[in-house]
């Protein structure tokens, strides 16, 4: 099926298409139009940030970030007030997608399809994107898009809550935390900290990140350190005490303790069991 390609620099233009397989660039200014969608969309930010009123929500979709909505889902979307956002959205059909009960789901783009997005973008705004570019990037964002949509909904199964649009929210915060502990995990992060990054009570994350993970937050944040100290371990470039500073430990006793907790020894050990297993 050919690929169809739209660019769009005013929302009022804008109407949602009854055809599947449209790939739509936009830049807009400050904005805000109401509609009811007719096919299921990825909507992903690569400039700025949109905010979609779904129901009581607000969800707010920055740079990197992407949202997946169900067809006949009411929404208003409106863009940045400071400044104005450039995203993309690609229309598609299938029943398949229509099985997901949540009508929504708030996805991270992996550092790639970031990398990639802006480059199409790029290559969009200077006139030089060809069609096989649109097309490779679609088929890429599609791939990623689908495998994370069933990690999200198997997710969403766990919160064991009654509301499909309060367990596509929960899910979304969850998983942002998730990210975010593991993009920080060579530091101390606090409950509190990572209550804010959810913006859920400490009580509820944890509550909720322990039912769909089977791990608290903390001890999650824990293991991706310890984690993270063994890869160091793994090289000849990092010493015992090198690798514990790495991962925010000052006191070595520390650090030794919660690994030995983590992987049944202590690091000294765990080195010399990497070194005797490394081929001469």
């Amino acid at each position: 099926m050919t690929l169809n390609f739209m660019q769009l620099t005013e929302s009022k233009d804008f109407k949602d298409p009854d055809l599947s397989n449209v790939f739509i660039h936009s830049r807009l200014a400050p904005s805000k139009v109401k509609q009811r969608t007719k096919l299921p969309s990825f909507k992903l930010v690569v400039e700025g940030e949109e905010i979609y009123r779904i129901g009581n929500r607000d969800i707010r979709v920055s740079a990197g970030e992407m949202l997946f909505v169900k067809s006949g889902v009411v929404l208003e979307v409106s863009t940045a007030p400071e400044r104005d956002t450039t995203g993309m959205c690609y229309y598609f059909g299938g029943a398949g997608y229509e099985l997901f009960d949540e009508p929504y789901f708030k996805i991270e783009l992996s550092a790639r399809l970031q990398k990639r997005a802006a480059e199409l973008n790029a290559a969009i705004n200077a006139g030089a994107a060809c069609a096989d570019e649109i097309n490779a990037f679609k088929n890429e964002l599609v791939q990623f898009g689908v495998k994370s949509l069933c990690r999200l909904a198997t997710l969403s199964e766990k919160t064991n809550l009654l509301r499909h649009s309060t367990r596509a929210d929960i899910t979304s915060r969850l998983e942002r935390t998730r990210t975010y502990i593991r993009r920080n995990a060579a530091k101390p992060i606090s409950l509190e900290e990572l209550s804010e990054v959810a913006g859920l009570s400490k009580f509820y994350l944890a509550h909720h990140y322990r039912r769909v993970y089977a791990v608290s937050p903390m001890r999650d944040h824990q293991n991706a350190r310890m984690h993270l100290a063994a890869r160091l371990l793994q090289t000849q470039d990092f010493s015992l005490e090198s690798a514990a500073h790495a991962v925010g430990y000052s006191d070595f006793a520390s650090f030794a303790k919660a690994f030995k907790r983590c992987f049944g020894q202590p690091p000294g050990a765990y080195r010399d069991n990497i070194g005797a297993n490394t081929p001469a």
